[in-house]
């Protein structure tokens, strides 16, 4: 084999190499989006079943207040994986994808609140939500909105796996 036909071997393998790993990470990409997809619809199916029954939401704050109540009052519990209420007295439900937890899935959130609007955010909120147990409740639903990226949508899953975090033109109090 001549040195042109070496590096002509050796150029069409390299391209061929390429070529394979750009479409194995567009397929990936595809793939973890749709999948991403599928866990936000089933995600709301979750957060309405939840809403449809009246003793839920009454049921999840009972259960904040017991908690706080074993820590002798000073620990003013305010979330739970699926619930959230903020000191105004407004709440939200809530459900998050972690890519720590599930590899397949890209981060998440997604959420219904007491003013019965949709809400969702791409903010890295890590496994069961934990990033807010640093932070002290929210004075408002509307707070809580600005400080961890949240927008509102119209519960269509597709619209939720647009990013909203970082973003550069918007500041934080928070983060």
């Amino acid at each position: 084999m001549t040195g042109k036909s070496r590096i002509f071997v050796v150029s069409c393998l390299a391209l061929l190499f390429v070529t394979i790993s750009i479409v194995c990470v567009v397929s990936f990409h595809a793939s973890r989006r749709e999948y991403t997809k599928q866990q936000i619809a089933k995600s709301i199916a979750d957060i309405n079943a939840w809403l449809s029954d009246t003793n839920w939401i009454v049921d999840q704050s009972k259960k904040l207040v017991a908690i706080d109540s074993l820590a002798g009052g000073s620990a003013w519990p305010w979330f739970s994986e699926h619930f959230i209420r903020f000191k105004s007295g407004e709440w939200m439900v809530c459900c998050s994808g972690c890519s720590k937890h599930d590899p397949k899935a890209a981060d998440f959130w997604v959420g219904k609140g007491s003013d019965g609007k949709w809400y969702f955010s791409s903010f890295h909120f890590c496994v069961g939500m934990i990033v807010l147990m640093g932070d002290g409740s929210p004075d408002s639903l509307a707070s809580f909105v600005n400080d961890y990226y949240v927008h509102e949508f119209g519960g269509n899953p597709e619209d939720a796996l647009k990013k909203t975090w970082p973003d550069p033109t918007r500041k934080s109090a928070r983060w």
